[in-house]
């Protein structure tokens, strides 16, 4: 009864934090407009909207099956990687992120190092084609130095946008340029002979070997290492690495039609698939942004910000941006808890697997 009641509270917990986030992001926008506006958005257009959703995710599936080097059927993939994304958007930490590979690593011969490495790659490929799509779009798009909109302590303007960029575009090439030295034997032999070294060092000044360290650091860091090479094998080969970059760009425009297709069914929203795209990858940075779980709030002001740069009005912004996350999220939550229930999914199993 404990456990349902905690359940219980910490479910309406994040609803409520849910909506002071969403609050935040319309603030600046009269209710009663925005009510007005969701009721004439045509719905029709919802359906065709959700069908790119649901392709892109397919897509997804397909990427990581290959970068998994899995012979495993490709429905278990899919649900996995569902329950994964489900997590992500009603817990809080991403915690879908660890959830997946631990999932995945119980359920198949395929060991967690290896799994891990595959949503590192994963994660490199997609950054790779937001910062390509956001150097493509940036030179041809004015944003005025004056143009900025609140979101809680956050002032999101230009220059944000582009520290945002900026950090991704880091962020990757530290993470590439570590995958890079995994993926490759004589780089990752040094790393090897460094662990060594370091082993080496330690037994010396300590005049004996530490037994609890070598168990669990020493051992653990370097069958760790050699168990994220076998996650980049797949993108070696040239073949693995053109296919994983077909389906990345598929799994992004894919999801731009989404954006797409819903914006012509809403009032106001008249922009063209290169300022959608823009959108979409305004939204994409600024839900790096510390917020709950679902990116409730953070969404709906990054595409309020993004829009303004169009001259699109923030009433038919807010009202475009509520309406087009929940297209992008209740799908994936929906399933994502299918996907859950087939793949016979608890925390318990994963709390148990990472003990």
């Amino acid at each position: 009864i404990q456990m349902k009641i905690k359940k219980t509270i910490s479910i309406l917990s994040g609803i409520l934090i849910s909506l002071f986030f969403i609050y935040l992001a319309f603030k600046n926008v009269p209710f009663s407009r925005l009510i007005s506006y969701i009721l004439e958005i045509n719905y029709l257009y919802l359906i065709p909207a959700v069908i790119p959703v649901a392709l892109g995710f397919a897509a997804r599936a397909a990427r990581w099956k290959i970068l998994l080097s899995s012979k495993d059927k490709s429905s278990l993939i899919f649900n996995v990687m569902m329950t994964g994304f489900m997590l992500n958007c009603i817990m809080p930490g991403r915690v879908g992120e660890i959830a997946r590979p631990l999932l995945i690593s119980k359920k198949t011969d395929i060991d967690f190092p290896q799994a891990i490495s595959s949503v590192a790659v994963e994660r490199i490929f997609d950054l790779a084609i937001l910062l390509l799509f956001f150097s493509s779009l940036y030179p041809f798009i004015t944003i005025s130095d004056d143009l900025s909109y609140n979101f809680g302590n956050y002032v999101l303007n230009k220059n944000l946008l582009l520290g945002f960029a900026s950090g991704m575009t880091k962020i990757g090439l530290v993470l590439g340029f570590g995958l890079f030295c995994i993926a490759f034997k004589k780089t990752r032999r040094i790393m090897l002979l460094c662990i060594d070294a370091m082993e080496f060092s330690l037994k010396k000044i300590l005049k004996a070997e530490n037994r609890v360290l070598k168990k669990y650091f020493f051992s653990p860091l370097t069958s760790f290492i050699n168990g994220m090479a076998k996650g980049t094998e797949s993108v070696k080969s040239p073949s693995g690495f053109f296919l994983v970059v077909i389906l990345s760009f598929l799994v992004w425009f894919f999801q731009v039609v989404s954006y797409y297709v819903l914006a012509k069914g809403c009032p106001g929203i008249d922009l063209n698939p290169a300022e959608i795209a823009f959108v979409l990858i305004v939204v994409s940075f600024f839900i790096a942004i510390p917020s709950v779980p679902g990116f409730w709030g953070v969404w709906e002001a990054g595409g309020i910000f993004a829009m303004s740069v169009f001259a699109v009005s923030k009433t038919d912004a807010a009202g475009f941006n509520l309406v087009n996350h929940a297209v992008q999220m209740f799908p994936v939550i929906i399933t994502g808890l299918v996907s859950a229930w087939l793949t016979g999914f608890s925390m318990k199993q994963i709390r148990h697997k990472r003990g």
